[in-house]
């Protein structure tokens, strides 16, 4: 850990920081930074975290040293950082640059630093008794933890490569269907590396049922606000409600059963970077943003990628085959126990549960910037002949 106190967020990011910072990181050995510049980045992209590029002056020359970085800390909107803090996003995406990137055959960016104050013993009572309350009480209760948390004194600071020279993606305009490919087999790969393992069994990994009744919940409460915005795309709305009401616990369950996998917990075009040129496989694309991750179905991931990101004149027509790609990249990775049937059944599973992500989402956070909300849109005009098709069918 650097020496100096973590900053609060950018405005407390100073050069003596800085320099204890990488230090600490192995980013620098001697040098100094001596002046640096710094630009936010992503806005309306990012709901939970404030991205910014640092540039950095050094006071000697140091081949190795960076000269510019990715500097993340908690969102400045008030209600996205009490949601971060009491989701514990923060500190889990800290926790895997530290103890899971390394063991992933996946590329992420290099972290030069990652740290958060200890959490304080009256916030470790206060998530010790919450997880033991009934699902209800909890939301009950929600909206004033938010509130506290918001308030929140504990920081969290990383820093981590400048993917500058990449090509990052774009949800709102949508891939490619080669893009996609490549995407969904870099995620196969990812997904294929802690199938059923152990490695992902840390305390500070949550299930994807962990908090099921709360996420339930969550969705019952903001389903009306989803219904009035999309009722023109989705015109079967009261019956996908109807179904996710009465099942919607049962299926946020299910994702939790074996099968199970690491999940990304956030794979959009966003989080992604492609490398320049040709685009040459796997390799080519490097994954960002680690807050959601989290052991579940790995069809969560799937069906949150390919309707919400492939742009919306190729996606009816590549759905099937880009999924027949990930399950056959699945394979050849090495699972063994995950047939097509079931990849092909839990898909369709899975556009129900993106419907109460949507809600979700649409509910729970301050989506004041019109890219954040312009990305829901287009995700729900995408997805919207997918569950509008399987609702009929789904079966748990």
């Amino acid at each position: 850990m650097a020496d100096a106190p973590l900053p609060m967020g950018l405005a407390d990011v100073s050069a003596d920081w800085l320099t204890s910072a990488l230090r600490a990181g192995g980013g620098v050995g001697k040098a100094s930074v001596t002046a640096f510049q710094w630009e936010v980045l992503g806005e309306g992209a990012g709901f939970i975290g404030q991205l910014a590029r640092i540039r950095l002056e050094y006071d000697r020359e140091e081949p190795a040293a960076p000269r510019s970085l990715i500097a993340k800390f908690p969102s400045p909107i008030g209600q996205n950082r009490g949601f971060g803090v009491v989701a514990r996003l923060y500190e889990t995406e800290i926790r895997f640059y530290r103890e899971l990137a390394d063991a992933l055959p996946v590329r992420v960016p290099r972290c030069f630093f990652g740290a958060f104050d200890p959490e304080p013993a009256s916030s470790r009572a206060v998530s010790w008794v919450l997880q033991r309350l009934p699902g209800s009480v909890t939301m009950a209760l929600l909206d004033r933890l938010v509130a506290t948390a918001a308030k929140s004194t504990r920081r969290y600071a990383l820093l981590l490569e400048d993917l500058d020279g990449a090509r990052v993606g774009d949800q709102v305009s949508g891939c490619t269907v080669e893009e996609a490919r490549v995407a969904l087999q870099a995620l196969a790969r990812f997904h294929a590396s802690t199938w059923n393992s152990p490695l992902v069994d840390r305390a500070w990994i949550n299930r994807v049922d962990a908090d099921a009744a709360l996420v339930y919940g969550l969705f019952r409460r903001t389903w009306p606000l989803f219904t009035q915005r999309y009722a023109a795309i989705l015109p079967n709305l009261d019956e996908i409600g109807a179904w996710l009401e009465r099942h919607g616990l049962a299926l946020l369950r299910r994702f939790s059963q074996r099968p199970y996998t690491l999940l990304h917990g956030d794979y959009r075009l966003d989080n992604l970077f492609f490398d320049p040129g040709r685009l040459s496989g796997p390799e080519s694309v490097t994954m960002i943003d680690w807050q959601a991750i989290r052991v579940g179905n790995a069809m969560q991931d799937v069906a949150y990628f390919i309707r919400p990101n492939v742009a919306t004149a190729l996606v009816d027509v590549a759905e099937e085959p880009l999924l027949r790609d990930y399950h056959a990249a699945l394979v050849a990775a090495g699972v063994t126990d995950y047939p097509w049937e079931a990849c092909e059944r839990d898909y369709a599973l899975a556009q129900a549960w993106l419907a109460m992500q949507g809600a979700f989402l649409l509910g729970a956070l301050d989506l004041s910037h019109e890219r954040g909300v312009e990305l829901i849109d287009r995700a729900v005009e995408r997805s919207s002949p997918a569950l509008s098709r399987v609702i009929d069918t789904l079966t748990l």
